[in-house]
């Protein structure tokens, strides 16, 4: 596994160009899970589901789950949608 930062860095390259890091929703030594945002994933996402039943609360927003092993990450998920709150 890689650190936090490398991974950040490297999962970069995924995320769309003008997303930005909002906020960190929670940390454990386990699990950390950030928000980020993007416009034009907002942008896009409001055009798809205009005519959807399940309209997404806050279009754009993103959440990013890094799953951590000894303080290195070993596996990360991106999901569109802030998490179920559980």
């Amino acid at each position: 596994g890689l650190a936090l930062d490398q991974v950040r860095a490297k999962t970069r390259r995924y995320l769309p160009l003008d997303s930005r890091r909002q906020h960190t929703l929670s940390a454990t030594a386990d699990t950390v899970i950030e928000q980020y945002f993007s416009p034009t994933l907002a942008q896009r996402l409001t055009q798809t589901v205009a005519s959807s039943p399940r309209a997404l609360a806050q279009p754009g927003v993103y959440t990013v789950t890094h799953t951590l092993e000894n303080a290195l990450v070993i596996e990360t998920l991106v999901q569109i949608g802030k998490p179920a709150e559980g």
